[in-house]
């Protein structure tokens, strides 16, 4: 089994397959790596392998040739190699039993033994970026260095729905977008103190539209008797607003990312942990900024200890200190928040080169 980046590229590839069958943000923060295994095999049609619900975004990408959204569709694609990027079992298994044997994936898993090539190191450490670990695995696969490039392409007909909304809400065209939503397998902030922003934002004039997605009532229960604007269309429309907003806002990583994708700035909300922290799933732009949520000895606390903790850790971030960042990036482009002592927010930390954490 060889591993590590820097390997040559598999030969007579006609058809690769790329494997990210987990969650949008995920989605989003392959597509560098998929646009570098394209150069890397300029002939050769790529095919990428998505959760179902998000067949729809994954079209948006002018560097895959065909969406695959079921793990039977594998034999129908029949790839001649893979490279795994997704963290499940059973995707190295269906590639497997599919007949794939030239396949690149992680390595120090219990399934790592189902692939011919692997990219040392473990992910949940969070010493890389999870957009630099995919990059690893695409250059393990021949992938060559390049740019950090995001082609996204979205269709007319999405931004021509996105504009007719717009204008029967009554919204400017470049809109501030909050995205409640859920932090995934993270503590989020609370939907009260959503709600609140939104309201000092709409005071303060600001045009605000609050975006959900399927997996987003609960957060969204707060809102349910409020007169905001409420987009909930599908991705490729989600794209086309997120593309034109001001600034987009959020605790749940999917949106920020596509966000900072499609070139808009964006302010995330973390918890200090680097299983879900901006260490391995920040930002990943020039205009990204993330406010990590804080307390002294925090980063230190065991897995029963956050179930206990988190949310009064998340709560401890007020209203104030985050509409005083969203006011300083739409007036200067990027935050400023007060420092308070042995509390929340941590510490801006902005990282070379053009990541803002």
């Amino acid at each position: 089994m060889g591993s590590g980046p820097g390997r040559p590229a598999y030969e007579g590839v006609r058809r690769l397959l790329v494997v990210r069958d987990d969650r949008l943000g995920d989605l989003v923060l392959t597509l560098p790596a998929i646009d570098r295994l394209k150069c890397a095999y300029p002939e050769a049609a790529i095919g990428l392998l998505v959760q179902p619900a998000l067949a729809p975004l994954a079209s948006l990408f002018p560097a895959v040739d065909r969406v695959v959204a079921t793990v039977a569709a594998i034999r129908d694609f029949a790839p001649d190699a893979a490279v795994c990027i997704s963290r499940r079992p059973a995707a190295a298994w269906a590639l497997r039993r599919a007949g794939v044997r030239r396949v690149t994936g992680t390595g120090r898993r219990i399934f790592s033994f189902l692939f011919d090539r692997t990219v040392p190191g473990s992910r949940r450490a969070a010493t890389r970026h999870e957009l630099e670990h995919a990059i690893d695995l695409a250059t393990c696969a021949g992938a060559v260095p390049g740019p950090i490039r995001f082609p996204i392409e979205v269709p007319d007909d999405a931004q021509a729905r996105v504009t007719q909304w717009l204008d029967a809400n009554e919204i400017a065209a470049d809109p501030l977008v909050i995205h409640p939503g859920t932090a995934g397998s993270c503590p989020g902030w609370p939907a009260a103190r959503w709600c609140r922003l939104a309201h000092e934002l709409r005071k303060a004039e600001y045009p605000v539209v609050i975006t959900e997605g399927p997996a987003d009532r609960l957060a969204m229960r707060e809102f349910t008797h409020e007169n905001f604007p409420r987009f909930a269309q599908g991705l490729p429309e989600l794209a086309a607003l997120l593309g034109r907003a001001r600034l987009v806002v959020s605790n749940s990583t999917g949106p920020i990312h596509l966000a900072n994708a499609l070139g808009t700035s964006t302010l995330a909300i973390h918890a200090p942990w680097k299983s879900c922290g901006v260490e391995r799933w920040g930002p990943y732009g020039a205009e990204g900024w993330a406010l990590v949520v804080g307390q002294p000895g925090a980063r230190r606390w065991s897995r029963r200890q956050r179930g206990r903790r988190a949310r009064d850790l998340m709560d401890r971030l007020d209203v104030g200190t985050v509409f005083e960042a969203v006011h300083s990036m739409l007036a200067t482009g990027r935050p400023q928040i007060r420092k308070l002592r042995g509390s929340s927010p941590d510490a801006w930390t902005p990282t070379d080169p053009g990541v803002h954490y």
